[in-house]
Parts: structure tokens; sequence; C-alpha cells
């Protein structure tokens, strides 16, 4: 194989390495509205799993050699990459939407008691004033 073919098999791992940071974040949704341990737990075995059918279709799909040191870097680096741009971007956002899920839910769970105390509370002014 030539420094030219190990090229193109380390950008192609890299790719595939960026792919598997789309399952991350996929899974890291779904860690961050279920949180608990089973959840995580799940989460980590799927991804694992989904990182090792991407790699073995990438590898059928483009013909790649057995697994080499540079291939296995060039996931890592594929997926560290993806990490450090795109993952703070999904990041962000999840945090919004699931703050506003959040905000939303206590508000319409505290709802009913909120007006109890404002019926309270006017009562014990109307009291007051009589």
């Amino acid at each position: 194989m030539t420094g030219a073919d190990q090229f193109y098999v380390a950008l192609v791992c890299a790719a595939c390495g960026a792919a598997s940071g789309v399952a991350y974040d996929f899974f890291y949704l779904i860690r961050r509205f279920f949180p608990s341990r089973a959840t995580d737990v799940i989460c980590d075995v799927s991804f694992f799993l989904a990182f090792s059918a991407v790699y073995l279709y990438v590898s059928l799909l483009f013909g790649l050699p057995d697994l080499r040191v540079y291939m296995f870097l060039s996931c890592l680096v594929g997926l560290i990459l993806y990490l450090k741009s795109w993952h703070g971007l999904v990041a962000f956002f999840s945090e919004k939407i699931y703050n506003k899920v959040v905000k939303r839910g206590r508000a319409s769970a505290l709802q009913p008691n909120t007006e109890k105390k404002r019926c309270r509370t006017s009562r014990k002014r109307q009291k007051e004033l009589s």
C-alpha cells in the first residue's frame, strides 16, 4: 500500500469517526432528556455497537485493509474534531430546549398551587379591608 493510499484510508477513517460523533450526539440527547444510570449504560453500549457497525460497513464498502493503528487513530481524531466543533452547538441547543421543557413542565405543575395561593392572599386582604 502506497503513502497516497494510506492517506486516503486515514481520511475515510476520520470521516467515519466524525459520523460516529453524530451518533454520539443522538445518544447524548437521549441521555439528556432521560437522566438515569440505566440510560447511560444503554446509550454507551448502543453507541459502541453503532460505531462498530458503521466502521464495519465503511471498511467493507471502501475495501479498507485490516485494522491498523493509524486507522484507529484516524477514527479517534475524526471523533475528537467533531466533538470539539459541532457537539458544542448541539449541546447548547439541547440545553435551551431542555430548559424550556422543564420550565414549561414546572409551570404547569405549579399553576394550580399558585392560583390557590392567590385566592388565599385575596381572602386575607378582604378580611383586612373589612
